[in-house]
């Protein structure tokens, strides 16, 4: 609780100190949203649950940033601080520290997108489509909080290969905007050019994706049991585990490897 409550702290001085790179930050992601929306919206303009499948594809998309970067950026920020080694000696675990920053972050990014997507679905008057879902609008949002730990996940094998290579929290960016284009957000997964679709299932996002489409379109009441015997679910959920897996085994060998070479006292060594 007090990880939780000093990195809470530490972030409302950032915003304090940093609103104005913020506020445009955000405002740049809004216009590449509102445009890509705009642009799809206009093709599927008597399709509604595309629409709003669409919608959750760009709330991916407005995630995976921090899903994918936050932890190898914490921990960037330590090391140029040179106050990596002193976290690793402290009482808690590096990694419950990382953890609970990410839930942190998480919470904080969580109200900056319900400002961010408010005013987007104010914007392109989506809410009778939205409030058309009903308890649909639950599960879908159950579906989009599972491919987010995923991502989590993977950020974890981006945060190993940092500590290793220092420089891989470049490896993000084309991350994030896979994400965005070859996930089944912006073009149909199976629309997906051949070569891109081994690529694109080992991201948990694309079938979140595929999932919150079949739930979106409007082809009667939809429960959690049905949920339950739907592929794409299993799917999505067996790839979050397999990233959580793979994540923590990444970053743990590499933390060992980082410790052999005597790197994580600096950013630069």
């Amino acid at each position: 609780m007090l990880i939780i409550k000093a990195e809470l702290k530490k972030l409302m001085g950032d915003y304090k100190n940093y609103w104005f790179n913020y506020l445009f930050g955000n405002i740049t992601l809004f216009i590449l949203a509102a445009g890509l929306f705009w642009a799809f919206a206009g093709q599927n303009q008597n399709h509604s649950g595309s629409i709003v499948a669409f919608l959750f594809g760009l709330l991916f998309w407005y995630f995976s940033g921090d899903a994918l970067g936050m932890t190898s950026q914490m921990i960037f920020e330590e090391l140029m601080l040179g106050t990596f080694e002193q976290l690793l000696m402290t009482t808690s675990p590096i990694k419950r520290i990382i953890w609970s920053r990410l839930f942190v972050q998480f919470i904080l990014r969580s109200l900056f997108a319900v400002v961010f997507f408010t005013t987007l679905v104010s914007v392109f008057g989506m809410w009778p489509a939205l409030g058309a879902l009903g308890s649909k609008l639950f599960l879908l949002l159950t579906v989009f909080l599972i491919g987010v730990i995923g991502l989590y996940g993977m950020g974890f094998v981006v945060a190993g290969l940092a500590l290793v290579f220092k420089q891989a929290g470049s490896i993000v960016g084309i991350l994030s905007y896979f994400v965005l284009f070859f996930t089944g957000t912006v073009v149909e997964f199976e629309h997906l050019p051949a070569v891109v679709k081994p690529i694109a299932y080992l991201f948990p996002v694309t079938f979140a994706n595929k999932l919150m489409r079949e739930l979106a379109l409007p082809l009667g009441k939809v429960t959690f049991s049905s949920i339950l015997q739907n592929e794409s679910f299993w799917l999505l959920i067996a790839n979050t585990l397999i990233w959580l897996f793979v994540g923590q085994l990444i970053f743990n060998k590499a933390m060992q490897q980082a410790k052999k070479k005597g790197n994580l006292g600096s950013y630069y060594f």
